[in-house]
Order: C-alpha cells, then structure tokens, then sequence
C-alpha cells in the first residue's frame, strides 16, 4: 500500500467520498421505487405465462415479508418509552 493511503486525512477524504458517492446511488434507486411497482403491476398482465407467473410470485414474495425494524423505529421506540415512564 502507499504511503499516502496510510495517511488519516487522506482516509478521511476517501472515506466522506465513498460515502457521498453511496448515498447518491441510493437516492438514485429510491427514487425509482414507483416506476419499479408500477413495470411489476404492468407485467402482471403481460401475454406471456411465464411473465405473468414470475411478476405474480415477486408481488405475493416482497407483500408478505415482514418488515426488518430500522434505526428510526428502535428511536421511536425508546422514546415512546421515555414517554410512558416520565409522570
């Protein structure tokens, strides 16, 4: 490895980058979430059998999955119960 890649600012920097970079993307993807639904919607009916079986085992498959808990619901939780204990 080089010298400057061992070097705190420089990881730092490449660090802040990569991460800038990541949320872009997933920006990017997010925003395409409705388009994605609505081409699964869309293939539902399409003439082919195959298709149409496919996009219907996608829909009941990513329907009945249980949402994993985020960081947002384990806050909203705690503070649901800051609340309930304060008198």
């Amino acid at each position: 490895m080089c010298g400057w890649m061992k070097l705190d600012a420089f990881r730092a920097e490449l660090d802040g980058i990569l991460a800038a970079t990541e949320g872009d993307a997933l920006r990017l993807l997010r925003s395409q979430k409705v388009r994605a639904v609505e081409a699964l919607a869309a293939s539902l009916d399409s003439k082919s059998p195959a298709t149409k079986l496919a996009a219907a085992k996608a829909v009941l498959e990513l329907t009945s999955k249980t949402p994993t808990p985020t960081a947002t619901d384990a806050r909203f939780t705690a503070i649901m119960a800051m609340l309930g204990a304060t008198p």
